[in-house]
Protein backbone atom coordinates (compact mmCIF):
# COMPACT_ATOMS: atom_id res chain seq x y z
CA UNK A 1 0.00 0.00 0.00
CA UNK A 2 0.89 3.21 -0.35
CA UNK A 3 2.60 5.94 2.26
CA UNK A 4 1.40 9.18 0.19
CA UNK A 5 0.52 11.15 2.87
CA UNK A 6 0.14 15.12 2.49
CA UNK A 7 -0.50 18.26 4.55
CA UNK A 8 -4.54 18.23 3.71
CA UNK A 9 -4.90 15.38 5.59
CA UNK A 10 -3.65 16.47 8.87
CA UNK A 11 -5.57 19.94 8.00
CA UNK A 12 -8.86 18.11 7.76
CA UNK A 13 -7.98 15.65 10.52
CA UNK A 14 -7.28 18.52 12.70
CA UNK A 15 -10.28 19.97 12.02
CA UNK A 16 -12.21 16.84 13.02
CA UNK A 17 -10.43 15.80 16.14
CA UNK A 18 -10.89 19.65 17.58
CA UNK A 19 -14.50 17.65 18.69
CA UNK A 20 -12.21 15.14 20.17
CA UNK A 21 -11.18 12.46 18.92
CA UNK A 22 -10.69 8.84 21.20
CA UNK A 23 -9.54 6.28 18.71
CA UNK A 24 -8.28 6.21 14.95
CA UNK A 25 -8.04 3.38 12.57
CA UNK A 26 -5.89 3.91 9.00
CA UNK A 27 -6.47 1.23 6.45
CA UNK A 28 -3.93 0.46 4.43
CA UNK A 29 -1.25 2.69 6.70
CA UNK A 30 2.06 1.22 5.31
CA UNK A 31 4.91 2.27 7.77
CA UNK A 32 2.60 4.80 9.15
CA UNK A 33 5.17 7.13 9.63
CA UNK A 34 3.21 9.90 9.92
CA UNK A 35 1.33 8.91 13.05
CA UNK A 36 3.24 11.26 15.44
CA UNK A 37 1.43 14.09 13.43
CA UNK A 38 -2.02 12.97 14.82
CA UNK A 39 -3.31 13.69 18.09
CA UNK A 40 -5.34 10.78 19.29
CA UNK A 41 -5.40 8.49 22.37
CA UNK A 42 -5.91 5.03 20.32
CA UNK A 43 -4.39 5.09 16.86
CA UNK A 44 -4.33 1.41 14.90
CA UNK A 45 -3.38 0.95 11.31
CA UNK A 46 -4.48 -2.02 9.28
CA UNK A 47 -2.66 -2.96 6.29
CA UNK A 48 -2.26 -6.69 3.97
CA UNK A 49 1.16 -6.20 4.22
CA UNK A 50 3.25 -7.53 6.85
CA UNK A 51 6.43 -6.24 6.10
CA UNK A 52 5.08 -2.67 6.35
CA UNK A 53 3.02 -3.72 9.86
CA UNK A 54 6.35 -4.49 10.93
CA UNK A 55 8.07 -1.84 9.83
CA UNK A 56 5.43 0.13 11.43
CA UNK A 57 5.58 -1.47 14.93
CA UNK A 58 9.45 -0.38 14.70
CA UNK A 59 9.02 2.85 14.02
CA UNK A 60 5.85 3.27 16.46
CA UNK A 61 6.16 0.84 18.72
CA UNK A 62 3.28 2.64 21.02
CA UNK A 63 0.67 1.87 18.40
CA UNK A 64 -1.45 -0.90 17.05
CA UNK A 65 -0.91 -2.05 13.95
CA UNK A 66 -2.81 -5.28 12.77
CA UNK A 67 -2.18 -7.19 9.35
CA UNK A 68 -5.45 -7.82 7.68
CA UNK A 69 -7.55 -7.39 4.84
CA UNK A 70 -10.06 -4.04 3.96
CA UNK A 71 -12.67 -5.93 2.79
CA UNK A 72 -12.86 -7.72 6.07
CA UNK A 73 -11.57 -5.68 9.08
CA UNK A 74 -10.70 -7.84 12.45
CA UNK A 75 -12.67 -5.14 14.54
CA UNK A 76 -15.88 -4.95 16.35
CA UNK A 77 -18.64 -2.59 15.76
CA UNK A 78 -18.47 0.81 16.61
CA UNK A 79 -15.09 0.69 17.10
CA UNK A 80 -13.39 4.23 16.15
CA UNK A 81 -13.61 7.66 16.10
CA UNK A 82 -12.48 8.44 12.58
CA UNK A 83 -11.38 6.14 9.64
CA UNK A 84 -8.38 7.19 7.60
CA UNK A 85 -8.65 5.39 3.81
CA UNK A 86 -5.49 7.27 2.18
CA UNK A 87 -4.54 6.13 -1.36
CA UNK A 88 -5.99 2.86 -0.82
CA UNK A 89 -9.74 2.51 -2.40
CA UNK A 90 -8.05 2.53 -6.51
CA UNK A 91 -5.86 -0.43 -5.31
CA UNK A 92 -9.24 -2.58 -5.05
CA UNK A 93 -11.41 -3.39 -8.02
CA UNK A 94 -14.42 -1.70 -7.97
CA UNK A 95 -16.83 -4.85 -6.86
CA UNK A 96 -15.37 -4.52 -3.54
CA UNK A 97 -15.64 -1.07 -3.12
CA UNK A 98 -19.00 -1.38 -1.53
CA UNK A 99 -18.21 -3.91 1.24
CA UNK A 100 -15.24 -1.66 2.06
CA UNK A 101 -17.15 1.10 3.01
CA UNK A 102 -19.65 -0.99 4.62
CA UNK A 103 -16.76 -2.27 6.57
CA UNK A 104 -15.45 1.46 7.45
CA UNK A 105 -19.41 2.33 8.32
CA UNK A 106 -19.64 -0.89 10.83
CA UNK A 107 -16.17 -0.15 12.66
CA UNK A 108 -17.25 3.61 12.38
CA UNK A 109 -18.73 4.79 15.93
CA UNK A 110 -22.03 6.76 15.10
CA UNK A 111 -21.45 10.00 13.34
CA UNK A 112 -17.94 8.94 13.09
CA UNK A 113 -15.67 10.45 10.16
CA UNK A 114 -14.33 9.31 7.22
CA UNK A 115 -11.29 10.74 5.53
CA UNK A 116 -10.51 9.05 1.98
CA UNK A 117 -8.06 10.22 -0.55
CA UNK A 118 -7.53 8.74 -4.04
CA UNK A 119 -6.54 10.32 -7.53
CA UNK A 120 -9.05 12.05 -9.56
CA UNK A 121 -10.27 10.23 -12.81
CA UNK A 122 -11.31 13.62 -14.07
CA UNK A 123 -7.28 14.59 -14.36
CA UNK A 124 -6.17 14.73 -18.04
CA UNK A 125 -2.64 13.09 -17.43
CA UNK A 126 -4.95 10.23 -15.52
CA UNK A 127 -6.97 9.88 -18.42
CA UNK A 128 -4.11 9.40 -20.57
CA UNK A 129 -2.80 6.80 -18.23
CA UNK A 130 -5.84 4.86 -18.22
CA UNK A 131 -6.24 4.94 -22.32
CA UNK A 132 -2.52 4.22 -22.75
CA UNK A 133 -1.11 1.75 -19.91
CA UNK A 134 1.99 1.66 -20.91
CA UNK A 135 2.32 5.91 -20.26
CA UNK A 136 1.45 4.34 -16.26
CA UNK A 137 4.21 2.00 -16.42
CA UNK A 138 6.89 4.69 -17.77
CA UNK A 139 5.87 7.27 -14.72
CA UNK A 140 6.53 4.50 -12.41
CA UNK A 141 9.87 3.78 -13.60
CA UNK A 142 10.62 7.23 -13.86
CA UNK A 143 9.60 8.22 -10.82
CA UNK A 144 11.66 4.93 -9.35
CA UNK A 145 14.39 7.03 -10.44
CA UNK A 146 14.25 9.91 -8.07
CA UNK A 147 17.07 10.24 -5.57
CA UNK A 148 15.33 12.50 -2.44
CA UNK A 149 15.73 11.73 0.55
CA UNK A 150 13.25 13.08 3.46
CA UNK A 151 16.01 15.95 5.07
CA UNK A 152 16.11 17.56 1.61
CA UNK A 153 12.48 18.08 1.33
CA UNK A 154 10.31 20.89 3.12
CA UNK A 155 7.43 19.05 1.97
CA UNK A 156 8.49 15.67 1.88
CA UNK A 157 5.46 13.62 3.24
CA UNK A 158 3.56 15.25 0.13
CA UNK A 159 5.95 13.74 -2.41
CA UNK A 160 8.18 10.63 -0.79
CA UNK A 161 5.26 8.06 -0.76
CA UNK A 162 5.10 8.59 -4.67
CA UNK A 163 8.99 6.98 -4.70
CA UNK A 164 8.87 2.93 -5.77
CA UNK A 165 4.84 2.55 -6.40
CA UNK A 166 3.60 1.14 -9.11
CA UNK A 167 1.11 3.60 -10.63
CA UNK A 168 0.19 0.91 -13.12
CA UNK A 169 -1.62 -1.36 -10.37
CA UNK A 170 -4.64 1.03 -9.99
CA UNK A 171 -7.87 -0.95 -10.81
CA UNK A 172 -10.10 1.87 -10.68
CA UNK A 173 -10.15 5.82 -10.02
CA UNK A 174 -13.46 7.77 -9.45
CA UNK A 175 -14.31 11.13 -10.45
CA UNK A 176 -15.22 13.45 -8.62
CA UNK A 177 -19.31 13.10 -8.44
CA UNK A 178 -18.82 9.51 -9.00
CA UNK A 179 -16.81 8.85 -5.72
CA UNK A 180 -19.54 11.43 -4.03
CA UNK A 181 -22.38 8.96 -4.83
CA UNK A 182 -20.53 6.17 -3.56
CA UNK A 183 -20.19 7.51 -0.81
CA UNK A 184 -24.34 8.59 -0.11
CA UNK A 185 -24.98 5.21 -1.48
CA UNK A 186 -22.80 3.68 1.56
CA UNK A 187 -24.49 5.31 4.07
CA UNK A 188 -22.47 8.49 4.40
CA UNK A 189 -22.97 12.65 4.07
CA UNK A 190 -20.37 14.43 2.43
CA UNK A 191 -18.61 17.32 5.29
CA UNK A 192 -15.83 18.24 2.91
CA UNK A 193 -14.74 17.82 -0.52
CA UNK A 194 -10.75 18.88 -1.91
CA UNK A 195 -9.05 18.86 -4.82
CA UNK A 196 -5.37 19.18 -4.78
CA UNK A 197 -2.10 18.00 -5.77
CA UNK A 198 -1.44 19.24 -9.40
CA UNK A 199 2.04 20.08 -9.54
CA UNK A 200 4.73 17.66 -8.52
CA UNK A 201 4.14 15.32 -11.50
CA UNK A 202 5.92 18.63 -13.27
CA UNK A 203 8.14 19.81 -10.73
CA UNK A 204 9.67 16.56 -9.36
CA UNK A 205 11.75 15.99 -12.66
CA UNK A 206 12.83 19.45 -12.59
CA UNK A 207 14.20 19.05 -8.79
CA UNK A 208 15.98 15.58 -9.53
CA UNK A 209 17.68 17.53 -11.97
CA UNK A 210 19.04 20.32 -9.69
CA UNK A 211 19.89 17.79 -6.76
CA UNK A 212 22.13 16.28 -9.52
CA UNK A 213 23.73 19.43 -10.16
CA UNK A 214 24.65 20.13 -6.49
CA UNK A 215 21.72 22.89 -6.54
CA UNK A 216 20.13 22.27 -3.20
CA UNK A 217 19.21 26.38 -2.23
CA UNK A 218 17.18 26.21 -5.80
CA UNK A 219 15.70 22.38 -5.11
CA UNK A 220 14.61 24.27 -1.24
CA UNK A 221 13.13 27.03 -3.54
CA UNK A 222 11.07 24.79 -5.65
CA UNK A 223 10.05 22.96 -2.72
CA UNK A 224 8.50 25.91 -0.73
CA UNK A 225 6.72 26.70 -4.44
CA UNK A 226 5.39 23.60 -5.03
CA UNK A 227 2.58 24.30 -1.93
CA UNK A 228 1.38 27.82 -2.63
CA UNK A 229 1.19 26.88 -6.40
CA UNK A 230 -1.40 23.86 -5.52
CA UNK A 231 -2.94 26.29 -3.09
CA UNK A 232 -3.69 28.93 -5.94
CA UNK A 233 -4.97 26.28 -8.30
CA UNK A 234 -6.99 24.45 -5.81
CA UNK A 235 -9.16 27.94 -5.40
CA UNK A 236 -9.59 27.76 -8.90
CA UNK A 237 -13.23 26.98 -10.33
CA UNK A 238 -11.99 24.65 -12.60
CA UNK A 239 -9.65 22.86 -9.85
CA UNK A 240 -11.24 19.32 -10.30
CA UNK A 241 -10.12 19.05 -13.86
CA UNK A 242 -7.09 19.43 -13.21
CA UNK A 243 -6.34 18.02 -9.86
CA UNK A 244 -4.52 14.49 -9.20
CA UNK A 245 -5.91 13.79 -6.03
CA UNK A 246 -9.01 14.23 -4.22
CA UNK A 247 -10.13 14.20 -0.38
CA UNK A 248 -13.33 13.99 0.98
CA UNK A 249 -14.42 13.83 4.31
CA UNK A 250 -17.35 11.82 5.28
CA UNK A 251 -19.69 10.78 8.45
CA UNK A 252 -22.25 8.37 9.08
CA UNK A 253 -25.71 9.35 8.66
CA UNK A 254 -27.79 8.87 11.32
CA UNK A 255 -29.69 5.83 11.80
Amino acid sequence: MHEQRYSRVSYAYSGIAASYVNSLLDIGCGKATYFEDLNCELKVGLDIDNNFIKAANQIRGKDDFVVGKATRLPFRDNAFDVVLSLELIEHLNKDVHPILLSEVRRVLRPRGFLILTTPNAQNPLTQLKTRFPFLAALETKLMNKTQFKKKQMLWSKTVTGYMGMDLSEHKFRYSPWELERQLRISGFTLLKKEFCTFTWQVLIPIMEKFSSLSLGSLTRMIMAFIPLLDSLLAAMPFSYLISYQMLFVGRVLDE
